[in-house]
């Protein structure tokens, strides 16, 4: 499998089915190939290939009565942690709301979701295992594909069974590298929890994955081989290779360089070739298929309160899923306008193209008498 046409798949509109049927059948022979060993694993994937076409099909189908539904949606089903990690874009957009979306609501989102032909939801938080009861969710919709991005610490042994039931619901361990790198920004005895929950994983079967933080100053570390190779032994089978985005105040100089991050895609592809996992950078890939996500109509960020965003990282919004369906909410004047304007936000772009459009996004909603989210 190549890397790029997963990509192909995550990042191209409805109309391109083709092209999106291609890319799902190589991401889940990838899953097979790693699953002969395993033949529940081998049937999930199976399983999973007949219903991504099908939401495919859904997703064209939405595409030709003028609704842009993306094949990935983040969801940040709560804005609470339990650590306070240096740089953590959460914290420093101040996203702390009261009003957390129940769970009844979540799941008739992600129902509507499925509805829609959207393929892929990523749990965020916060930490997204303070709402254990996300699972209760996961549990409704097989087909969905959902990637929980967590910090680990929660990930109780109970967790740790329910997940080896839910085949489709992938953990994946944020960390930036050894214990050196990863306590230094997230806590004394982080890496040494995660290390545990790894074990267990492994010793359980579970399909699992790891989320890497990559900035200025553990790039070598991260990108190497001995613990690319360290997390590939650990029974790590799917790699995010997160570049930093200096979204805090002061933080500006953990951003990589602009030689780094032209390494980094020269990395993924050799670490491809080599190890029996799946290897991603992100936004790196984006960049290389048509730019920002967002702009292009390949991923919508829903909030723990409810409103629509173009991702989580661009805090703004004029619609909400809270009194409106999901697919009332796609309809969105400010995502269409974003991605109407996508070319000339992304010319001459050298990192996230919304950020750097932030006097843009203050004139667009006063323009229009609305209040930023």
């Amino acid at each position: 499998m190549r890397i790029r046409e997963v990509f192909s798949f995550m990042y191209r509109s409805g109309e391109n089915g083709v092209l999106i049927r291609k890319s799902i059948e190589s991401i889940l022979k990838k899953t097979l190939k790693m699953s002969l060993k395993n033949p529940a694993l081998a049937c999930f994937a199976l399983r999973m290939l007949r219903w991504q076409k099908k939401a495919a099909e859904r997703r064209l189908r939405w595409e030709r009565q003028g609704i842009t539904v993306p094949p990935m949606m983040m969801a940040s089903i709560t804005s609470r942690c339990n650590l306070a990690c240096q740089g953590c874009y959460a914290q420093a957009l101040q996203r702390h709301s009261d009003e957390e979306m129940t769970l009844n609501r979540w799941k008739s989102i992600m129902d509507e979701a499925r509805e829609l032909g959207i393929a892929m939801v990523m749990l965020l938080g916060g930490e997204p295992f303070i709402r254990q009861d996300i699972l209760q969710v996961t549990r409704c919709f097989p087909r969905t594909i959902f990637l929980v991005f967590t910090n680990g610490l929660l990930v109780s042994r109970e967790i740790v069974h329910e997940l080896k039931r839910q085949k489709h619901v992938v953990p994946m361990l944020s960390m930036e590298g050894f214990e050196k790198d990863t306590d230094k920004r997230r806590g004394k005895g982080v890496h040494e929890k995660i290390e545990g929950i790894m074990r267990e994983m492994k010793a359980g079967g579970n399909f699992f994955g790891a989320s890497l933080t990559v900035a200025r100053d553990n790039f070598t570390v991260v990108t190497g081989e001995r613990y690319i190779q360290g997390l590939i032994e650990s029974g790590c089978s799917l790699v995010f290779f997160q570049e930093y985005v200096p979204v805090a105040s002061g933080s500006e100089d953990m951003a990589l360089t602009e030689g780094q991050r032209e390494s980094l895609g020269v990395i993924k592809n050799q670490l491809s070739e080599k190890y029996h996992a799946v290897f991603l950078v992100f936004p790196g890939s984006e960049r290389k298929y048509g730019g920002c996500l967002a702009i292009a109509g390949g991923l919508i960020h829903i909030s723990s309160d409810g409103s629509l965003e173009p991702c989580p990282l661009i805090p703004y919004s004029d619609s909400s899923v809270i009194n409106a369906s999901l697919r009332e909410a796609l309809k969105s004047d400010f995502l269409m306008t974003i991605r109407k304007n996508g070319d000339t936000f992304r010319k001459n772009s050298t990192g996230c193209p919304l950020r750097e459009q932030q006097e843009w996004i203050n004139a667009y909603f006063n323009n229009n008498n609305m209040h930023c989210k």
